[in-house]
């Protein structure tokens, strides 16, 4: 949890009942028993969270009594590392919101953060445009959005709430997505991970509270200030994308941190300073990053140069700037990979620009059986070939981490360069057996 090595974050998968009749129920060989296990994991998180702070924590609970307790180290992030938390039965739900945020893509966050989130990232602009492309004047969205709140009450399909409607438009998506650019209703649930109908709810009903209002200006400087903490070092530009901001709002919201500079127009959070400093490659470690992972979409196209050649973007990355999944290897891109099949057998298929060695080849077969157990396959199977590396055009390549000095200026705003190249291929197939050890991904 710093820089001198691999960042880990705390995470919470909710469970699920298997009722008698399931069709898997009389296969299972542990008996279900059902308990009240969310106010449970509400008080753990809550006495987590006090420990971490390295004071002396005495508490009194329903599950939990402790008395003059101290951890004996504390996480670096502060307060806490982040906390992910996966949702999926109606009371996970409630803990965490889908909401259109950076970007304004869709993204699942905890609820209590998801006001700041929402207020710092919002822009209604393409909403309204949307509203009025589809004919429809504010005074209809308005009639319109009390109607869908009152259809909404509990999680409905959008064809559920056209159907409890007095007059609908023929294409309700346009009035669903504006209200939930203000927060008033929520994407709850979907049929399965691949899928985007998602089921919608009243805000105000399915949490029981309204989004609370913050100012926009004051929102945006918090989530500068948690940018800075998870990928620092940063630019303005990196910043900006990434939150899918004005330029001057962002670079207004970054000095609001009173952030360290570095050289090129990098900048760091202060308490990071000194842990950047003792920070190491990390010799020898592969990583197999899924598609529009948080850390290849953290950055803008002129920053990616920090983990991928200006000669690559083309390959790695589609054309409105999606992340395709991407083989790391010592902290920079090597290739890219895929993987198809489906319950216990599956292929992953490895396209790599150079030869490893076979240091770093054992390294790669342990990651792809790791994502392979991920899936939760026993069988899988390694599909490796070599493609040809387009030509490297000169470009000005960000230093590594470990190369970068206190600037005595501030950071300089920098112009975006996009740059596309051909590529060519020569398989080579593999099959591998089982990792060698288990390792973390």
């Amino acid at each position: 949890n710093n820089w001198a090595g691999p960042k880990y974050l705390i995470a919470e998968g909710d469970t699920y009942m298997k009722y008698p009749d399931d069709e898997t129920y009389g296969q299972l060989t542990v008996n279900y028993v059902k308990l009240d296990r969310v106010p449970k994991f509400e008080e753990s998180l809550d006495v987590m969270k006090k420990l971490w702070t390295g004071e002396e924590v005495t508490f009194e609970g329903k599950y939990t009594h402790i008395e003059h307790a101290r951890m004996g180290f504390t996480p670096y992030q502060k307060p806490h590392p982040p906390i992910e938390l996966g949702a999926q039965s109606e009371g996970a739900t409630k803990r965490a919101a889908r909401i259109p945020a950076m970007r304004q893509k869709t993204f699942m966050v905890p609820m209590e953060t998801a006001p700041a989130i929402l207020a710092a990232t919002r822009n209604e602009s393409p909403y309204r445009s949307a509203l009025r492309r589809a004919g429809l004047d504010d005074e209809d969205y308005k009639n319109l959005r009390r109607e869908v709140l009152l259809a909404a009450g509990f999680p409905k399909t959008v064809d559920e709430i056209h159907e409890a409607m007095r007059s609908p438009p023929d294409d309700l998506g346009p009035v669903l997505n504006a209200m939930c650019s203000e927060g008033a209703l929520l994407r709850i649930k979907s049929p399965n991970i691949r899928s985007n109908d998602f089921t919608f709810a009243a805000t105000k009903v399915w949490v029981g509270k309204e989004m609370k209002n913050i100012p926009q200006e004051q929102a945006l400087a918090w989530l500068a200030g948690e940018y800075l903490t998870a990928f620092g070092p940063v630019t303005y530009e990196d910043f900006a994308w990434w939150a899918g901001v004005k330029p001057d709002d962002a670079a207004n919201a970054l000095d609001a941190q009173d952030p360290a500079p570095l050289a090129d127009g990098l900048m760091i959070h202060r308490r990071d300073e000194r842990a950047l400093e003792g920070t190491r490659p990390h010799l020898g470690r592969v990583s197999l990053l899924p598609k529009l992972d948080c850390y290849t979409m953290g950055y803008a196209p002129n920053g990616r140069a920090r983990f991928v050649h200006s000669s690559l973007l083309s390959e790695t990355y589609d054309g409105v700037g999606n992340a395709q999944p991407l083989v790391l290897i010592e902290g920079e891109v090597h290739g890219t990979w895929s993987f198809r099949g489906a319950g216990d057998r599956i292929t992953i298929a490895i396209q790599l620009y150079d030869a490893p060695g076979p240091r770093l080849q054992a390294a790669l077969e342990d990651e792809a059986h790791l994502v392979g157990g991920f899936l939760e396959a026993s069988n899988v199977t390694i599909e490796q070939e070599r493609v040809a590396r387009p030509a490297r055009r000169a470009a000005a390549k960000a230093p590594p981490r470990k190369a970068l000095k206190r600037g005595s200026l501030k950071p300089a705003r920098r112009k975006t360069v996009r740059r596309r190249s051909p590529s060519g291929s020569s398989p080579r197939r593999t099959r591998a057996s089982a990792p060698r050890r288990n390792r973390r991904p």
